[in-house]
């Protein structure tokens, strides 16, 4: 199975990602972070355009979406 997760950068989707992977799925793990350390198939998108997004998640049997409403600024 073909997963698009999300929020790939953070704490479940990086979790997510590692599992899926193991089990044998192909995962595309997106993200808003430039230059993260998300494993290989890491994909900068911007999530609020939609052409971006659409094309990020094209071919996707699945798609999990765990991103954050907006950018953690603590």
């Amino acid at each position: 199975m073909k997963i698009a997760v999300l929020g790939a950068t953070g704490f479940v989707g990086r979790t997510l990602c590692a599992q899926a992977a193991a089990r044998g799925h192909s995962v595309r793990a997106l993200g808003r972070a430039a230059g993260c350390d998300a494993g290989s198939g890491y994909v900068r998108t911007d999530y609020f355009d939609l052409s971006s997004l659409r094309r990020s998640v094209a071919g996707a049997d699945a798609v999990v979406c765990l991103a954050a409403a907006r950018p953690f600024k603590g």
